[in-house]
């Protein structure tokens, strides 16, 4: 789906796959705003860097129109074209992705499979650029880039925005989160478990209270050396 855009505006994302079809299966919608020198945020539904502006009692983040992995030179001539999921610095702490500071599992947005949805993206400072909307379970997204349609030529600068949100059989509220922490639904359960064993590895107590899935996610995101706060995994997570 590719659209130069001036203003905020709707983008259709066609057919959401009838394939997705189980009871709230918890998704996360990935914006990319690949430009020159634009700068942008994904409103609706809103990211989890913007929620806060919508009414939403999360942590604030007043540069959430610049999740561009670092800036240019950052993402290219630093970390080699590399970027986390949600636009954080590749070699930095990835707020935006579960167990960070601003993915607090709240979903701000419902959906019915195979319906036609409409999202909007706020454009900042425009400079031509155009957009991708993907659907992945929670952190399980592996992007390939792939710069052939881009308008220009080589490396260009990307912005990211990602939202929480539900695809059920009826597209209705069924659950959510209001409290801190990870959403308590199955999407950890699409984590896979790779070297560590959960008997040495495990969440903190808080962290598994507010999650049931707690332990397989402090093994997986460890596995991928990407392994969480203290204060989401105990230290043996990091010992292996």
């Amino acid at each position: 789906m590719d659209h130069c855009i001036q203003t905020a505006k709707s983008c259709n994302i066609q057919h959401l796959t009838e394939d997705i079809d189980m009871l709230l299966q918890i998704t996360v919608l990935v914006a990319f705003i690949a430009s020159v020198l634009g700068h942008g945020r994904l409103i609706s539904p809103p990211g989890r860097s913007t929620m806060w502006r919508y009414g939403y009692n999360t942590p604030k983040n007043y540069n959430d129109n610049q999740l561009y992995c670092g800036g240019f030179n950052k993402k290219w001539a630093v970390n080699g074209g590399k970027c986390g999921v949600c636009g954080d610095p590749w070699n930095e702490a990835h707020d935006n992705e579960a167990g960070g500071k601003y993915a607090n599992g709240i979903v701000t947005g419902h959906f019915k499979s195979g319906q036609t949805i409409a999202v909007k993206v706020q454009v900042t400072a425009t400079h031509l650029g155009y957009f991708e909307f993907r659907l992945c379970p929670r952190n399980s997204y592996n992007c390939d880039n792939n710069h052939n349609c881009c308008i220009g030529c080589g490396p260009q600068e990307q912005f990211y925005g990602c939202a929480d949100i539900a695809i059920s059989s009826s597209g209705t509220s069924q659950s959510s989160s209001t409290g801190t922490g990870v959403h308590q639904g199955r999407p950890f359960s699409f984590l896979p478990i790779l070297g560590h064993k959960i008997g040495t590895c495990k969440a903190t107590p808080l962290f598994k209270s507010r999650n049931p899935y707690a332990d397989q996610f402090c093994v997986s995101q460890c596995n991928r050396n990407k392994c969480p706060p203290s204060t989401y995994c105990t230290d043996a997570c990091r010992k292996h």
